[in-house]
């Protein structure tokens, strides 16, 4: 999901569509329709005007595409993959897009002509979540496989590979996947969670110093690491994480959304949303929302400021109240 530009409505990705809904009623705005069967990732451009949004069925069909915000149609495709895609980003500048999915695959395209600029396949496993840094020269990946991958943005080449979520030895240890992966905007650090006890900050250029190679193997494993270790407290996995204006939101399968500070790193407020799984997240400064989408197809919208509930509903255009301009369409 992902709330318009002005914060006032919010996108929510469904099945072969995706539905707009007014923040402050609750009611269905308008649907968008014709698109892949799952959409796991919606994204506004710069100038409000277009949608990338990706998605696919799973395990036979994934797509990377732009729709025209106003009329719902597809403008432009830029790839099909062989299995479902579960995560698209924007670059800061909004010249490039990123993209990941379960065929374990990166991929990266210039937004207004479509071209691929480069893909790479390094991972083990699904790319769980994709994104840029907040200077836009590097891509980071974050997989099933335990790892966070870090890419120059303008080649693809790997810079290196975060392993603080498959450490052996010392008081962090743990083997977990990683669900999300974000990097704050008006600093180096990296945000990164899934399974096991901690949210992870970690500056990638320290990363890659810390990354050596076999030689001196022994060595690195002695040798403390600079990430910072962030307990959470969810019984389960983080599956989405957000940083805005110094905050960093972590909605898990607990059914709780978290706020933390990103320099204290202590827990600023708890929002409890139920006992679903919590998948979709996003937060918009304009407004000072959060929205978080659950498993059973309930959206919550809270202040960020107060804590305080907004709304809720459950995005299902069938039982919701339809607008005075809604007329269904045939497909």
């Amino acid at each position: 999901l992902t709330f318009t530009p002005d914060g006032q409505q919010i996108l929510v990705g469904g099945y072969n569509e995706a539905t707009l809904w007014n923040v402050a009623t609750g009611v269905l705005v308008r649907r968008l329709e014709r698109l892949p069967q799952r959409i796991q990732a919606l994204a506004f451009s710069p100038n409000g005007k277009s949608l990338l949004v990706a998605g696919g069925t799973p395990g036979e069909y994934g797509e990377v595409s732009r729709v025209d915000f106003s009329t719902g149609e597809r403008t432009k495709v830029y790839d099909t993959l062989p299995d479902i895609v579960l995560s698209a980003a924007f670059s800061p500048n909004g010249q490039q897009i990123v993209a990941g999915g379960a065929d374990g695959s990166v991929r990266v395209y210039d937004w207004e002509s479509g071209k691929r600029l480069w893909s790479s396949k390094v991972h083990a496993d699904w790319v769980t979540s994709v994104c840029f840094s907040g200077e836009g020269n590097l891509v980071a990946s974050a997989s099933k496989d335990m790892t966070v991958k870090l890419y120059e943005a303008k080649t693809g080449s790997l810079y290196t590979t975060y392993n603080g979520h498959n450490r052996q030895l010392g008081r962090y240890a743990g083997q977990a996947p990683v669900y999300a992966v974000q990097f704050a905007a008006e600093s180096p650090l990296a945000f990164s969670a899934g399974g096991g006890r901690w949210i992870q900050s970690w500056d990638a250029n320290l990363a890659k110093n810390e990354s050596g190679d076999a030689a001196d193997m022994e060595e690195r494993f002695a040798r403390e690491s600079h990430t910072q270790y962030l307990e959470h407290g969810f019984a389960h996995e983080v599956f989405a994480l957000a940083v805005q204006d110094g905050q960093v939101f972590a909605a898990s399968a607990d059914g709780i959304l978290k706020q933390f500070d990103t320099k204290t790193l202590r827990e600023v407020r708890s929002y409890p949303c139920g006992e679903e799984w919590l998948f979709a997240l996003h937060v918009s400064p304009t407004v000072h929302r959060v929205a978080v989408g659950s498993y059973s197809g309930e959206v919550r919208v809270w202040d960020t400021q107060t804590g305080q509930s907004v709304i809720a509903f459950r995005a299902q255009p069938s039982t919701s109240p339809k607008p005075a301009s809604y007329s269904p369409k045939t497909r």
